[in-house]
Formats: C-alpha cells, sequence, structure tokens
C-alpha cells in the first residue's frame, strides 16, 4: 500500500496556512518533501513526524528564522529583524 500524498493545498488546509507558505518552506527544505518532477507532495508519515518534533518547541520565529521577542514587553518582531541597531 502506497503512502499518502498530500498536495501543497492540503498542507495548507491542514494547517490554515496559505499555499504560498507551504510552497516557501518547501523551498527552504523546512519541511519534508516528495519532489516529482516540479512539483512538491508531502508525505502524510513524515508530516506528522515534523508536527511532532515541533510540539516541544515554544519559541516563536519570524517567517525567516529570527526569533520573536515574546516576554512581557512583546512589541513583535526583534529589533534585529526590523533592521535596528
Amino acid at each position: 500500500m502506497a503512502a499518502r500524498l498530500l498536495t501543497a493545498d492540503e498542507l495548507a488546509e491542514r494547517w490554515q496556512v496559505s499555499k504560498a507558505h507551504v510552497y516557501r518552506l518547501a523551498r527552504e527544505g523546512r519541511i519534508p518533501t516528495v519532489p516529482i518532477g516540479r512539483y512538491y507532495r508531502f508525505r502524510v508519515s513524515s508530516i506528522e513526524a515534523w508536527e511532532a518534533a515541533q510540539d516541544g518547541c515554544d519559541r516563536m520565529v519570524t517567517p525567516s528564522g529570527v526569533p520573536m521577542n515574546t516576554g512581557p514587553d512583546a512589541g513583535g518582531y526583534r529589533d534585529e529583524y526590523r533592521g535596528a541597531a
């Protein structure tokens, strides 16, 4: 029996994010993919394992991976991300 593969649309719906975000994570190698020609597919078992690995992660990051300030005075992105010194 073949493993179930998700499309970017299906994964985006599962995560409640845009399809563009899923493609960006795939291009950056941040999520497991199954490349099929010029398309990406996502093996359900690999995605579930990746999601489980993220469960213990209490930190929030920006799209580029820069940690966000999440303390009591949090105002969003850290100054380093905004480009301020």
